[in-house]
């Protein structure tokens, strides 16, 4: 989830089409959580290529641009604070997979989040204190296509 206020809204001039858009100068991020930077690429009518960016909040919202086939993904990086990754400050890293399963002593608990980087390193999403070994029936929900 991000949020923003009025004051960093910017107004865009006329003579641009963007009706149904809204610039801001800044976000929020709320939560100490990972969030994805997504770059695709769009085609207008002329064959030129222009390059877009979101941040998604979640992994479902992941999971829907990967599988959007109106959208030409180009790169999927995880953005991953200090609390989750066990760093001291924010990270950036291609990500390569997402896991999930269930947390060995809450079953019937949350559902644990694992993400696997581009280099074969994993973050549990719960934080630096849970380890991969607590997690029960783990299993890959999706692969990220290598965009190389």
């Amino acid at each position: 989830m991000f949020t923003t206020t009025d004051l960093a809204h910017i107004s865009h001039d006329d003579i641009f089409d963007y009706e149904d858009e809204k610039w801001w100068s800044f976000i929020q991020v709320p939560l100490f959580a990972p969030f994805f930077l997504v770059i695709y690429e769009i085609r207008d009518d002329n064959s030129d290529v222009f390059y877009r960016t979101y941040l998604l909040s979640n992994v479902r919202q992941l999971r829907a641009a990967l599988l959007d086939r109106s959208m030409n993904v180009n790169e999927v990086q995880i953005l991953t604070p200090s609390n989750v990754d066990g760093k001291h400050s924010w990270e950036m890293n291609p990500l390569g997979s997402i896991h999930t399963g269930r947390y060995e002593n809450y079953p019937d608990g949350p559902e644990a989040i694992v993400y696997e980087l581009r280099d074969g390193r994993r973050i549990v999403e719960a934080g630096a204190s849970d380890t991969e070994s607590k997690i029960t029936a783990l299993e890959q929900w999706f692969s990220i296509p290598s965009f190389d």
